[in-house]
């Protein structure tokens, strides 16, 4: 019969669930790490996105100030306008509009502020009913109020039916001239407007779905903003969020999904192995340190149990006892009703033994018939005493070992208790010189039938545990 402790039962157990959980904890923490990664891409691709709509307007703009600052930085320009060569004006600047279509709208304002000349893209020639006052004043303003600076571009964004308009305005400059006729001289004013032809175009070369301008504001973080000429409002050019980490993740689910389950699958396998291992190992150590016939410590056991520092502090500070026992009549249970018997017979002390001593106390089989008990207590003699009382008194009730074969299962015993200088070895032989002085007392009492066979103590040399007595 093997009995196996709780302890040894539940390390194959703790095993299977420490890897269990650190099987679900790898799962965990790859899916987590994978959203994290996901939104991490995801912020990335959306500053990255940031970035690239600003340059695009930006670029925008910068090509529009260029164009208007090379049709404004010649004397040729500020002399067709001043002349008022319409044909000039119209082939050598419009055309730069109404056929090249760099520009939506260009306007040329006078000295006085009076528009001269108006195209628009598509347009055959001068259309002064092209005006938009709420495009051109603003930045007119500000044209005639900086300083007289040569080649200088002015560029602004004006919201215009609706739609985003990039307007850039500039002096012609002469060739020649002072500061006073400088600022008298005339102004070109270009207008892009970012409608759904550009907006669409510049979303393509930023591989965005689409852009989308509002000037009511927008709380998605998709977007950018742009200032409006008059300074307080802005405009928001907004687009769909790709979710790129999103994406990834998606795609990126089944490989997921196959390394989560390999992962759970492995530690279920490894797991299991290592409990069947565990539970090998747990067996063979219990073998080892246990007789497989009561399930109590075996001599080896016994030794290791010895060697605890609980032991030898209890023996440095007189706090144990030992008691030696060897069952009375075996040998003719044995001979009388065969091995099988007498295999119960020791069955039946062991498991009284352990239902007698305390949690503490180790119980063990030294071999044959012989068993010992370490007590280790503040008051060792009293304990020692109240053990080896139970002990004879359950000893006086006869025991079934098998049907039809009825015996008292009984045991002499001998103690000893610890004392200043003494080592275990000693202990022990003390106790056992004890329990033997306790079996020679029983042949001089011959009284085997009335089950009064003593026991011995080294302390006082009186008969303590009654004979054991057989019967079938």
């Amino acid at each position: 019969m093997k009995h196996y402790t709780k302890t040894e039962i539940d390390v194959p157990r703790r095993i299977v669930r420490l890897l269990s959980l650190t099987g679900i904890s790898v799962v965990v923490a790859m899916l987590v790490l994978t959203i994290w990664m996901a939104r991490t891409v995801d912020q990335i691709a959306l500053e990255f996105y940031q970035k690239m709509v600003a340059n695009a307007i930006d670029d925008e703009v910068n090509d529009l100030s260029l164009l208007t600052g090379k049709d404004t930085h010649n004397g040729f320009g500020l002399r067709w306008v001043v002349t008022g060569d319409s044909d000039a004006v119209a082939q050598n600047i419009g055309t730069t509009t109404t056929q090249a279509e760099h520009f939506d709208l260009s306007y040329i304002f006078g000295a006085d502020d009076q528009l001269l000349y108006a195209f628009e893209a598509g347009g055959i020639q001068s259309d002064l009913g092209l005006e938009r006052s709420e495009v051109t004043q603003a930045l007119l303003d500000r044209v005639r109020a900086a300083p007289l600076t040569p080649h200088e571009v002015f560029t602004a964004f004006v919201p215009l039916d609706g739609e985003l308009a990039a307007v850039a305005a500039a002096r012609f400059t002469p060739v020649n001239t002072n500061a006073a006729q400088f600022g008298e001289v005339p102004v070109l004013m270009n207008v892009v407007i970012f409608d759904d032809y550009v907006l669409e175009h510049l979303a393509n070369h930023l591989f965005l779905p689409d852009l989308t301008v509002s000037f009511k504001g927008s709380s998605l973080p998709s977007s950018v903003h742009v200032p409006l000429i008059n300074g307080s409002d802005s405009a928001t050019i907004a687009w769909s969020d790709p979710e790129v980490g999103q994406v990834l993740m998606i795609r990126s689910f089944g490989a997921l999904a196959v390394v989560c389950l390999l992962t759970g699958l492995g530690h279920i396998v490894v797991g299991r192995i290592t409990m069947r291992l565990a539970r090998a190992y747990t067996r063979k150590s219990h073998e080892a340190r246990n007789d497989s016939l009561t399930g109590l410590l075996n001599r080896s056991g016994f030794e290791d149990a010895l060697d605890s520092q609980a032991v030898a502090d209890a023996l440095e500070l007189n706090r144990l006892a030992v008691v030696v026992l060897d069952m009375d009549g075996f040998k003719g249970i044995n001979d009388t009703y065969g091995h099988a018997i007498g295999d119960i017979a020791l069955q039946a002390m062991s498991y009284r033994l352990q239902s007698i001593v305390r949690r503490n106390d180790i119980v063990a089989r030294l071999g044959g018939d012989e068993f010992i008990i370490i007590v280790i207590d503040d008051n060792p003699k009293a304990i020692v005493a109240l053990l080896t009382g139970r002990i004879a008194e359950a000893g006086r009730k006869p025991v079934e070992l098998v049907e039809g074969v009825t015996a008292l299962v009984q045991a002499s015993m001998g103690h000893a208790v610890s004392k200043d200088g003494q080592d275990m070895r000693s202990l022990m032989m003390a106790a056992d010189h004890a329990m033997y002085d306790a079996k020679t007392a029983k042949a001089f009492l011959n009284d085997a039938q009335r089950g009064d066979t003593p026991t011995n103590s080294v302390e006082t040399g009186k008969a303590m545990t009654p004979s054991v007595k057989a019967s079938a």
